[in-house]
């Protein structure tokens, strides 16, 4: 099977300390509407005639400076994992469905804006060459 790939807008920082609830739930229903506007433009893949059951997930995060590891791999895996499953890409976003490969990779520049690269490869099994 052929893996997707999604160029998102670089999701919120939203695993700050300082933010409450409210604004983080803001701040995540504002990506969505944005995802869902590429969606929407056909500037995103469409989704499978039926959600894959398991995928291996990789990201790539374009930013103008490096974060740690923690906040990268929040920044770029909750917003999207979440997404995915709402218009039926994947099946679920927990493990048993739906598994990262390794921390984001951070491409660190200001010529381009940021940005979030997501693969989402569909296996048969946990096995990366499936």
């Amino acid at each position: 099977m052929k893996p997707l790939v999604f160029h998102f807008p670089l999701p919120p920082n939203a695993n700050r300390s300082g933010w409450g609830h409210w604004k983080a739930y803001k701040a995540k229903q504002a990506w969505y509407a944005a995802a869902d506007l590429l969606l929407a433009a056909k500037k995103l893949p469409r989704p499978p005639k039926v959600p894959y059951d398991k995928c291996w997930l990789s990201a790539v995060l374009t930013m103008s400076r490096a974060m740690d590891d923690e906040n990268a791999a929040f920044r770029a895996n909750k917003f999207a994992r979440d997404f995915l499953k709402r218009p039926g890409y994947i099946v679920d976003d927990s493990r048993k469905h739906c598994r990262i490969i390794g921390m984001p990779d951070q491409v660190i520049t200001r010529t381009v804006p940021p940005g979030l690269c997501i693969t989402l490869t569909p296996v048969k099994d946990w096995d990366l060459t499936a």
